[in-house]
């Protein structure tokens, strides 16, 4: 990336979209998924210009999407919850989201599989060296959609 994305910065912007109205598919799932994109972009443009913004509604669209397609994935070690209220996120869990996806060129991007067993150990890893932070107070919920 040549513009940083911070981790702040990512945890921040989830916060704030799960805090927007989403777009429901009511059997138009592509024109759902243009107008939430288009949700996104707008989000972004009030923070980066181009190609910033670009680089980062990117990435960002791209470290989402892994983690809803995966959480069932990450709920074998309580790193991400989902339930029929919402989901939940554990910081461990977002930080090797964001190391994996914005902290590597994405050439060095593998398949799911891959990427979900590199985000388990790196969210391991940053348990072990916070273990003040175990508890994923400062992760993410969202509603269920």
């Amino acid at each position: 990336m040549n513009h940083p994305y911070r981790f702040e910065d990512f945890q921040k912007h989830l916060i704030d979209l799960r805090c927007r109205p989403q777009t429901k598919a009511n059997g138009d799932s592509e024109g759902a998924f243009f107008r939430d994109f288009s949700r996104v972009k707008n989000y972004f443009d009030e923070f980066y210009t181009f190609p910033e913004s670009v680089e980062k509604i990117s990435t960002f669209m791209v470290a989402a999407m892994h983690i809803d397609e995966s959480l069932d994935d990450y709920d074998t070690e309580l790193f991400g919850i989902r339930h029929d209220t919402g989901i939940w996120v554990s910081e461990a869990l977002l930080r090797g989201v964001h190391w994996y996806f914005a902290g590597r060129p994405r050439s060095k991007w593998g398949t799911t599989d891959d990427a979900i067993e590199q985000i388990k150990t790196y969210a391991r890893d940053w348990i072990a060296n916070h273990p003040e932070n175990e508890d994923g107070e400062q992760g993410v919920r969202g509603n269920a959609g």
